[in-house]
């Protein structure tokens, strides 16, 4: 069975009996259900508290944050370094080295430019025991991975807070990328840049390279925009203009 989460209020608990325990009151009901039902369930999986930790992420309904606990954050920066170096690893390290940075990027998106260099290297082999040299552009990424995950705090879920995406702004820039071009609009302004790719570049393959490139375009301009409101204005501090 899959894993069922929900929100309570500290207040609401109830008694169950099974466990002699005191749960949230919904929490209960679906034991009970389960109980009716004759699906069996053990204590140590029914947790519950302020924060969770949900497949190896801290998640705090309160704060409205998903983090990466310091234990897990140490092990996973130690794990990469390792990978980092030495001259060679398998393909089944590679693959697995891929897969926890990839599980990782659900908290911490911005850390996609990771991934690329890495699958190039891995793309059409499937020897598991094969080695693989790590080259100079995959240790890079991995530097600027660790060095990023030991700054970066997690994610805040500005979805669930009482704001209006729709609204809540004061400029709006749409972008998007492919392997052939790339471009974005200015909505507000009615503005657009358009632009093709480089296509001599070691990183024409990569589509995530392009993708962000073409949001950094759109945050260049961003911070002129600022700049130049700034100058216009100075008691407009940065904090007050958003995008």
């Amino acid at each position: 069975m899959d894993n069922c989460f929900s929100i309570a209020l500290e207040e609401d608990m109830e008694h169950y009996e099974p466990y002699d325990l005191l749960l949230p009151q919904e929490q209960v009901k679906l034991l009970q259900l389960w109980d009716f039902l004759g699906i069996p369930h053990k204590q140590l999986k029914q947790v519950w508290g302020k924060t969770l930790t949900i497949i190896s992420f801290e998640v705090d309904p309160n704060a409205l944050t998903v983090m990466l606990p310091a234990d897990s954050r140490n092990k996973l920066v130690a794990q990469v370094k390792w990978f980092a170096g030495l001259r060679q690893r398998t393909l089944q390290e590679w693959q697995q080295l891929a897969g926890w940075i990839n599980c990782l990027l659900n908290v911490f998106p911005r850390l996609c430019p990771t991934l690329p260099n890495v699958y190039d290297k891995i793309k059409g082999k499937s020897k598991q025991s094969a080695l693989i040299f790590v080259n100079k552009s995959v240790k890079d990424n991995l530097t600027w991975f660790v060095e990023c995950i030991e700054t970066l705090s997690g994610m805040l879920l500005f979805v669930a807070m009482d704001w209006d995406p729709l609204r809540d702004f004061d400029t709006v820039i749409y972008s998007n990328a492919c392997l052939k071009g790339m471009g974005f609009w200015v909505l507000d302004k009615d503005l657009g840049f358009s632009g093709e790719t480089d296509q001599s570049s070691p990183m024409v393959h990569l589509i995530f390279f392009w993708e962000a490139l073409t949001i950094l375009a759109t945050l260049h301009l961003f911070h002129l925009q600022i700049t130049e409101e700034q100058q216009s204005n100075p008691s407009i501090p940065p904090s007050d203009l958003t995008v």
